[in-house]
C-alpha cells in the first residue's frame, strides 16, 4: 500500500521554511520527499498513461486488434487484404470460376503452407502464383486443401493466389410463360477478409428475370450494366464486401436470368436470301421445263407425222441412236421415205445425223426425247 500525509509544523524552524507544501510518499522501507505540484504532475501522468493513452492506441489499432484476437482462435493466421472472384458462365451449363487472393501473413512466424477450403462442387482444380501452379493436398476428414507456398512466407509478407475451378451444379430453371434459370452462390471466407469482390458474366442476350415476388438479384445491387461488354450482349453484374469473417453465415448471392435469346445468326441473313432466289430460279425452270414439255407433246402430236413417231420410238429403245440402215431394216420403209422424214426431223431439231461412211448414223436429241416423251 502506497500512503502519503503532509509535513507537521512542530518541526525546527528552518525545516518547516524547507517541508512546507512538501509531502512524504512513502512505501514501508522506501520514502521520496516530493513538492506539491509535482506530485499533481505526477498523479496527470500516471492518468496519462493508463486511461488516455491506452484509449487512443486502441482507436488506432481497433483492426490489427481484432485480427489479433481473431486468429488466436486458429491455428493459421492470415488476413486476406482482397479477394476478387470472378464468375465466367458462358452458358448456363458451363460456369467458370477464378479467385484471387492477396495473402498475408499475419502470424509470429513464417508460415510454408495456407489452408483453404471451398465450399461448392467444383473440378478442374489449379492453383498458382505468378510463377506457376502450386502444390496442393486434401484434408482428410475435411473440405479444406493445403497449399504449399513456393518459398516460406515471412511474417508480415504478402502472397497472392490464383484459384481456378469448374462449378459441378446443374441450374434451378422455373418453367412458366417466360422461363429463367436461378444461380446461387456462397463464396468461401477463408480468413478474416478486409475487401471482397465478386463479378457474374452471363450469357449472351441474357437478361435478369423481373418478378414480383423474388427479386431478380440479391443482394441488390445498382443496375448491372458494363457498357465495355456492349459488344459482347453479356450483362455484368457486381458486388463488393469488406470486412468479412469466417463466422459469417449468411454471406451468399443470387440471380434470376431468363433464358438465353437465341441472336438470327448472321449467315441467315446472308443465305437465307441466296437460298429463296435459287429456290426461285429452280422452281421457275422447273415450271417453265414443264409447260414446254406439254408444249412439245402438243407439238408432236399436232405436226409429227406416225411414221416420225416411230422413228422417234425406235430410236429411244435403240439408246438414242441407229444408223439409217438399220432404220430402213426395222421399219420396212422405202431408203426414199426414210431419208426424207429424218431431213425434215432434223430440220425440226429432233434428230442430229452424222456421216458414217457410206451410211448415216442417226442421235436423237433432247427435243426429240421430250416430244416422244
Amino acid at each position: 500500500m502506497f500512503s502519503y500525509h503532509y509535513a507537521t509544523s512542530t518541526k525546527k524552524k528552518q525545516n518547516n521554511e524547507t517541508l512546507k507544501g512538501e509531502i512524504f510518499f512513502y512505501d514501508y522501507k522506501v520514502c521520496f520527499l516530493l513538492h506539491k505540484r509535482q506530485f499533481t504532475l505526477l498523479i496527470l501522468v500516471f492518468i496519462l498513461l493508463t486511461v488516455v493513452f491506452p484509449f487512443f492506441c486502441n482507436s488506432k489499432k481497433l483492426d490489427n486488434e481484432n485480427y489479433c484476437i481473431f486468429y488466436n482462435v486458429t491455428d493459421e493466421q492470415f488476413i486476406i487484404q482482397s479477394q476478387i472472384i470472378d464468375i465466367n458462365m458462358p452458358n448456363p451449363q458451363n460456369i467458370f470460376i477464378t479467385e484471387t487472393l492477396t495473402v498475408q501473413n499475419n502470424a509470429s512466424e513464417a508460415k510454408n503452407n495456407i489452408r483453404l477450403c471451398i465450399n461448392q462442387n467444383f473440378t478442374d482444380l489449379v492453383i498458382e502464383d505468378s510463377i506457376g501452379p502450386l502444390e496442393y493436398n486434401s484434408i482428410v476428414d475435411s473440405d479444406c486443401i493445403s497449399v504449399e507456398f513456393r518459398d516460406s512466407l515471412l511474417i508480415d509478407n504478402f502472397a497472392v493466389l490464383k484459384i481456378s475451378y469448374k462449378l459441378v451444379c446443374k441450374l434451378q430453371k422455373v418453367e412458366g410463360d417466360q422461363s429463367f434459370y436461378i444461380f446461387s452462390f456462397r463464396p468461401a471466407i477463408y480468413y478474416f477478409t478486409l475487401f471482397q469482390k465478386i463479378t457474374i458474366k452471363l450469357p449472351e442476350n441474357c437478361f435478369t428475370h423481373k418478378s414480383d415476388i423474388i427479386p431478380p438479384i440479391y443482394p441488390p445491387t445498382d443496375p448491372p450494366y458494363d457498357p465495355q461488354e456492349e459488344a459482347e450482349h453479356r450483362l455484368i453484374i457486381s458486388w463488393s464486401f469488406y470486412d468479412l469473417v469466417v463466422q459469417t453465415i449468411d454471406h451468399y448471392i443470387y440471380i434470376l436470368f431468363d433464358e438465353p435469346i437465341e441472336p438470327t445468326p448472321i449467315w441467315f441473313y446472308i443465305v437465307g436470301p441466296i437460298l429463296t432466289l435459287g429456290l426461285g430460279v429452280m422452281g421457275t425452270i422447273w415450271v417453265m421445263r414443264k409447260r414446254e414439255s406439254r408444249a412439245m407433246r402438243k407439238i408432236g402430236e399436232m405436226f409429227l407425222s406416225d411414221v416420225q413417231k416411230d422413228f422417234l420410238k425406235i430410236m429411244v429403245e435403240n439408246e438414242g441412236k441407229i444408223s439409217q440402215k438399220e432404220l430402213i431394216t426395222k421399219t420396212g420403209y422405202t431408203k426414199t421415205r426414210v431419208s426424207r422424214n429424218l431431213i425434215s426431223m432434223e430440220q425440226q431439231g429432233l434428230i442430229r445425223r452424222e456421216k458414217w461412211g457410206r451410211n448415216y448414223r442417226i442421235y436423237i436429241t433432247e427435243t426429240g426425247e421430250r416430244v416422244i416423251k
